[in-house]
């Protein structure tokens, strides 16, 4: 049980940073889909969407507003 809390601990971090990563190269499409991945990897062990923390809320807004997606920013 404990392999795969850690497993999906490295799996969250890591679509974590490859959002913040595409961010960065201004790919804000691919940075959704990373962020998306990553909500989806955070709620999977409780099988329920978990809420977001403010600083995670408005790394997504970030996203949509950078992609001019101003209605859901």
């Amino acid at each position: 049980m404990k392999t795969i809390s850690k497993l999906l601990r490295l799996n969250r971090i890591f679509y974590n940073s490859l959002a913040q990563l595409s961010m960065q190269q201004q790919n804000y499409k691919v940075a959704l889909v990373y962020l998306n991945k990553w909500r989806d990897a955070r709620s999977q062990p409780l099988k329920a969407p978990k809420e977001l923390t403010g600083t995670q809320e408005m790394l997504l807004a970030q996203v949509f507003y950078q992609d001019n997606d101003f209605v859901n920013s």
